[in-house]
């Protein structure tokens, strides 16, 4: 290759990190994510789902702005499981 010997070093050390930091993350997949969790995790957003409206609807008066925070504030929640 005519490459500078530093670029290539470079680059063949950036894709060394690279591939290590690959094999970390399928060290990850390996471990299963344990059911109970995941079922409790489960069933808490469902107790959101269904409490958050009568929640949202004494705080706001209308009734359009508290189906938009309803949506939003469900969404997002179930959006990070």
């Amino acid at each position: 290759l005519s490459i500078p010997p530093p670029l290539i070093s470079r680059a063949f050390q950036e894709l060394a990190s690279g591939m290590m930091v690959f094999q970390n993350a399928i060290k990850i997949t390996y471990f299963p994510f344990p059911f109970p969790y995941a079922q409790i995790c489960d069933s808490l957003l469902a107790m959101h789902w269904l409490i958050v409206p009568f929640v949202t609807a004494q705080w706001v008066e209308s009734p359009i702005w508290a189906a938009v925070f309803v949506f939003m504030q469900v969404f997002i929640v179930w959006s990070l499981n």
